[in-house]
């Protein structure tokens, strides 16, 4: 079983779905606290029927938007949700390129230092 998801796999249609968020600053944190609070739920290798349904949800928290998103709550979140997505899936393999991962590592070494409302 593959858990790989690329940003390539990206539809528009998903985008235009999410949309919203970006728009809304307290919005996409509500948004992205709540994934984090339902992913860190998720057991270790899940179905695949699981893993299909929290595809849509991994494809998001991948978008440039997201992932350099200015405000330091998002990127928080952002990097949590990542986070209990590699936990979910780390029986298979990376959840995402390796490009994506490193982006994500380097953002994890450099909050050690920061503080947010969200954790």
């Amino acid at each position: 079983m593959t858990y790989l998801v690329g940003s390539s796999s990206f539809s528009s249609g998903l985008y235009a779905r999410f949309a919203i968020f970006l728009l809304e600053l307290e919005l996409l944190c509500s948004f992205v606290q709540e994934a984090v609070f339902w992913l860190s739920r998720v057991d270790q290798s899940p179905p695949e029927s699981m893993y299909n349904a929290l595809r849509p949800t991994m494809a998001v928290l991948i978008t440039n938007e997201l992932l350099e998103h200015a405000d330091l709550n998002v990127k928080v979140a952002i990097t949590s949700c990542l986070t209990e997505v590699t936990r979910i899936t780390a029986q298979e393999g990376a959840p995402y390129d390796d490009d994506v991962m490193k982006v994500r590592f380097v953002a994890i070494l450099g909050m050690e230092t920061m503080v947010s409302i969200c954790y």
